[in-house]
């Protein structure tokens, strides 16, 4: 071990600590410290990609078939290098390389990341369009990442654990009592993503499987509990008896489509926070039995897909109106 490098001036050197204090240091000074990695050169794609995200904005009609410009930036986030990054969402603090957005090519799974970037998405839209000034009255949604119910049932032995989570919404600043809607991820069994939704506003649970699947893993279960420990640890157990959670329903895809292709769950359920976001708020009490959730299918996959590929580029969602 080198000796201490010490700066000070002998006449303002302190007493010597204790031996057993003193923290060595290893220096070697015949070397310096390398020059930083220069950061690799900017693709062609990627210098047109940036000039089609200045000119373009986020469709509102979101079924429409893509524009020339449109359909331009989708072919350049897919050709070029696997690992150049493409799009930065500071809400969720996730970087997408072209790797993960052509994950949103043809039937392919969706990974972690482009899922919690657009869920992001979703919650940054939610909270701007919460203002007084809103004519809309949107529903107040978050959207959890895919992590936490993970991390929500994954105690000692694989079991429930509220402590695990306990800090999440604090650390978000969300008061779930607050919010219309808390949208769930799930992935079951490392192969089906579906959503689950605690509706605080109807007083329900809502389980969205796009293959129209039983809620044999018990998600609507699990939630219900935390939902009960999160009401009491934050507000109390009185705000948690005047809830009546042992009365709020369970609801299994009601009024969404079915999936017929091997890979788009997570699409799917990803579409379905997103179209929940932008429902118009009801009031306690109204029927859902007949309402659609969303307007697209099957047959919308693919472009809905060059559709969720443009939002992450642009890094925003069409506007509530």
């Amino acid at each position: 071990v080198a000796e201490l490098i010490d700066l000070t001036l002998d006449d303002q050197r302190p007493e010597p600590p204790p031996a057993d204090d003193v923290c060595e240091i290893s220096v070697d000074s015949d070397e310096t410290a390398a020059p930083p990695s220069p950061l690799p050169p900017q693709s062609a794609e990627l210098s047109q990609i940036d000039t089609l995200r200045a000119a373009l904005s986020p469709a509102k009609a979101r079924l429409a078939q893509l524009t020339a410009d449109e359909a331009q930036l989708v072919k350049l986030a897919w050709r070029g290098p696997r690992g150049e990054i493409l799009a930065h969402i500071p809400a969720a603090r996730i970087h997408l390389s072209r790797s993960d957005l052509r994950r949103l090519q043809r039937t392919s799974w969706l990974n972690d990341e482009v899922i919690n970037a657009y869920l992001a998405l979703i919650n940054t839209r939610s909270a701007a369009g919460r203002s007084e000034a809103s004519p809309r009255k949107a529903p107040r949604v978050y959207c959890f990442n895919t992590f936490f119910y993970t991390r929500l049932t994954q105690g000692q032995k694989g079991e429930y654990d509220y402590a695990g989570v306990a800090r999440w919404t604090r650390r978000a600043k969300v008061d779930v009592v607050a919010y219309d809607l808390i949208c769930v991820p799930v992935n079951l069994n490392n192969y089906h993503w579906v959503l689950a939704v605690v509706d605080m506003r109807m007083r329900r649970f809502v389980y969205l499987d796009s293959m129209h699947g039983g809620d044999a893993a018990d998600v609507l279960g699990t939630l219900r509990r935390w939902l009960a420990d999160e009401v009491r640890a934050k507000h109390g157990p009185g705000r948690l008896d005047d809830m009546g959670l042992d009365n709020w329903p369970d609801e299994h895809n009601v009024g969404i489509p079915r999936q017929s292709d091997g890979g788009s769950c997570g699409v799917f359920s990803t579409l379905f926070a997103e179209a929940l976001s932008r429902k118009r708020r009801r009031s306690a009490g109204h029927s859902s039995k007949r309402t659609k959730i969303c307007d697209f299918g099957q047959k919308d996959i693919q472009l809905l897909r060059k559709r969720m590929l443009i939002e992450l580029l642009l890094g925003r969602l069409p506007d509530l109106t």
